[in-house]
């Protein structure tokens, strides 16, 4: 959004804001079943589970002013001013998990044995990003 305006004969204010707000969010999941079945002189078996899970969601805002004035003091002078301000918040949340889960009976026939395996392939303090910027300017000619 942008005003310009007069205010009087020789000054003209200028003022500018503008406010951007950026989303995307990605999903994947995945979910695989293996099952095998083995006879021989005793029925064997080997099952697997795996749910996979990826997502990555990003937001990032930012927030921009902006106000300067030109003033015409005398035909060969001029004098211009201003100030800026800008924001910038950049938000990030990643997971990447996968859980598998084994059961089999051929090792402890006829017990099953059961394996649970939870990998989580982003440190938990890396699963958040956060970050703000600040910038404050100003001129005068």
């Amino acid at each position: 959004m942008q005003s310009v305006n007069f205010i009087g004969k020789n000054l003209l204010l200028r003022t500018e804001v503008s406010y951007y707000d950026q989303l995307e969010e990605e999903r994947y999941h995945e979910i695989f079943n293996r099952n095998v079945a083995i006879e021989a002189n005793q029925n064997y078996f080997y099952r697997i589970d795996v749910d996979d899970i990826e997502e990555n969601d990003l937001r990032i805002k930012t927030l921009e002013m902006k106000s300067d004035i030109d003033a015409q003091i005398h035909p060969f002078h001029q004098l211009k001013a201003g100030i800026s301000y800008q924001d910038i918040r950049y938000r990030q949340d990643q997971v990447d998990r996968e859980t598998i889960v084994e059961r089999f009976d051929f090792e402890n026939y006829p017990d099953t044995t059961v394996n649970v395996i939870d990998n989580n392939y982003i440190d938990p303090a890396d699963q958040q990003i956060r970050a703000d910027s600040y910038k404050l300017a100003g001129y005068l000619e």
